[in-house]
């Protein structure tokens, strides 16, 4: 593995099936053998509506079956979205198609929550690119997923 700025590159990816062949990039936190879902906290998406235990969340439905914004959380006094994201598709080769169609549909449902207040304007996008820049992808992927 070689290191560019805080993500690293390695040429393969440990998935459920075996070692896929990349190049992949990986945020710099990310641990390929742990294997289990995601959970991000992504901070200055809320909008004024957004609060702990509030509504403002999106569940997994229809072709979205990986991403999902579970509700907000405030840390060092700022709300963060959270968001997890299954590890079904996450670690298997063959589910990458799965969850690009998973990936766009959840981001569709994001927008809807600009609207209502539970996300500041723009916050759809940015809550959406954060996500895709914390998935361990291929180079191809990353052209896809942003």
């Amino acid at each position: 593995m070689s290191g560019v700025g805080n993500f690293t590159i390695s040429l393969s990816f440990l998935a459920g099936s075996g070692t896929v062949p990349g190049p992949f990039v990986f945020p710099p936190w990310f641990n390929s053998s742990s294997q289990s879902a995601l959970t991000l906290a992504v901070p200055g998406v809320a909008g004024p509506n957004a609060a702990p235990g509030g509504g403002c969340t999106v569940a997994p439905s229809g072709p979205n079956t990986d991403f999902a914004l579970t509700g907000w959380q405030i840390s060092g006094g700022i709300l963060n979205a959270i968001v997890t994201v299954a590890a079904t598709n996450l670690y298997s080769m063959s589910g990458r198609g799965k969850l690009y169609d998973s990936f766009v549909a959840f981001s569709a449902a994001l927008l809807p929550l600009e609207a209502n207040g539970c996300l500041t304007i723009g916050g759809a996008r940015v809550l959406a690119a954060r996500v895709a820049q914390a998935l361990p992808l291929t180079f191809a992927e990353t052209l896809q997923f942003t």
